[in-house]
């Protein structure tokens, strides 16, 4: 048992890394869609076990695919 535990979690193992990006410049009121992203940055990562799911949603009058994970239950 510990044999298949060990190959599904090596199956359902990901790395996840975020990227963090500042400061943020609006030069431009009125198209807020052109705003500039500054040259610091920051990445951080982990690893999450499970399987790696997406849903469908309308986000500020746009269709995008948001994605999480549905944790194992070994």
């Amino acid at each position: 048992n510990e044999l298949f535990r060990v190959q599904h979690l090596q199956r359902g193992l990901h790395e996840v890394r975020l990227t963090m990006r500042w400061p943020l410049y609006n030069d431009n009121s009125k198209n807020p869609q052109a705003a500039r992203v500054g040259t610091h940055r920051r990445t951080v990562r982990t690893q999450i076990a499970g399987s790696q799911r997406f849903i469908q949603a309308d986000i500020e009058g746009e269709d995008r695919l948001l994605y999480y994970f549905q944790p194992s239950l070994y």
